[in-house]
C-alpha cells in the first residue's frame, strides 16, 4: 500500500486488496508511478497525487532477482519511464506503450536499479547484480551513447541498492553492506550509506550515527541535496522498519529525524 505524507497528515493512496510498492513521484507532471502485483507479473502505474486515474502503462513486466529491490525512474521531463527487465532496460511512455529497450547489460547480469540525470548533460545510473543479487556493479553512463562514465563500485561483496542522483548531478547516493554479507535470503548486517562525488572520484560514508546492529537502507536525496531521507531496521530478519532524514554532512550534527514507523520505500520530491 502507498501512501503519501504532507506535515502530519497521512493518506492512503492505494487500496489494500493491491500489492502496489515502489512509489516515484515526478514534480513536473505531478504524477506517481509505482509497481503493482498483477496476476504472477509486476508492472509499472501511474496514477495522480491524489491517487486517482491509476491505470497500468508497461506492457512487457519488470523483472529481476527480487521485486522488493527493483527500482524505476522519470525521464524525458516526466514524459517516460524507465524500468529493468533482468538483463535489460526499457523505456516506457508515461501514458502507456512506446516500449523500447533502451541498453542491455553485456554479461547477462541483472539490473537492479536505475536513476538519471538530464540537464546539461545526460547520465544514467545502474546498479547490477547476479541471480543471488551479489556481485554487484554501481556505474554511471552516458545517456546517448551508453558508454561508462564512472564505475562506483563493482567486485566487492555483499548487497547494493537505494540508487540517487544528486539534485546537481555531480553525485550519487547508495547503501552497501559493509560486512559484506551473503546468504540465500538477502539478509544484511551492516548497511552503510554512502556519498559518491563524480567529479573527484570519492566515497563518503555518513551513517556515522548509525545503531549496531541495524541496517541504513533506500537512500534518497531531498529536493534540496541537503538532506536525505532513509530506511533504518534492525538486521533481524522480519524486523520492523522505519523511515529517517538526516543532513548528508556528517561534520555537522545531523542528527537523524524519525518520519514514520513501519514504512519503507521512501521517496522525496
Amino acid at each position: 500500500v502507498i501512501f503519501a505524507k504532507a506535515g502530519d497528515q497521512e493518506v492512503q493512496l492505494t487500496a489494500s486488496g493491491f500489492n502496489s510498492f515502489r512509489p516515484r513521484r515526478n514534480t513536473e507532471t505531478n504524477k506517481i508511478a509505482f509497481l503493482r502485483s498483477v496476476g504472477g507479473d509486476t508492472h509499472v502505474f501511474v496514477m495522480n497525487l491524489d491517487g486517482s486515474n491509476q491505470r497500468q502503462v508497461s506492457a512487457i513486466p519488470v523483472g529481476g532477482f527480487n521485486l522488493n529491490m527493483v527500482d524505476i525512474c522519470w525521464i524525458d521531463n516526466g514524459n517516460s519511464i524507465l524500468y529493468p527487465n533482468f538483463s535489460n532496460l526499457y523505456k516506457i511512455n508515461a501514458s502507456g506503450g512506446g516500449t523500447e529497450n533502451i541498453y542491455q547489460t553485456v554479461d547477462g547480469s541483472l539490473i537492479t536499479e536505475v536513476d538519471v540525470f538530464q540537464n546539461n548533460t545526460f547520465k544514467i545510473a545502474l546498479i547490477t547484480n547476479d541471480n543471488n543479487g551479489y556481485g554487484a556493479k554501481i556505474f554511471v553512463m552516458d545517456g546517448d551513447t551508453g558508454m561508462t562514465i564512472n564505475t562506483i563500485q563493482e567486485n566487492l561483496p555483499g548487497a547494493v541498492g537505494g540508487l540517487d542522483f544528486s539534485p546537481g548531478g555531480d553525485k550519487v547516493l547508495y547503501a552497501r553492506d559493509v560486512d559484506g554479507y551473503e546468504s540465500q535470503n538477502y539478509r544484511q548486517l551492516n548497511s552503510h550509506i554512502f556519498i559518491y562525488d563524480l567529479n573527484s572520484n570519492s566515497t563518503l560514508d555518513i551513517s556515522i550515527e548509525k545503531e549496531n546492529g541495524t541496517n541504513d537502507l533506500d537512500p534518497k536525496f531531498s529536493p534540496t541535496g541537503a538532506e536525505i531521507i532513509f530506511v533504518n531496521k534492525p538486521n533481524s530478519i522480519g524486523s520492523t522498519p522505519a523511515i529517517y532524514k538526516m543532513d548528508i554532512n556528517p561534520n555537522d550534527n545531523n542528527l537523524r529525524e524519525l518520519i514514520m514507523d513501519n514504512t519503507l520505500m521512501p521517496d522525496w520530491e
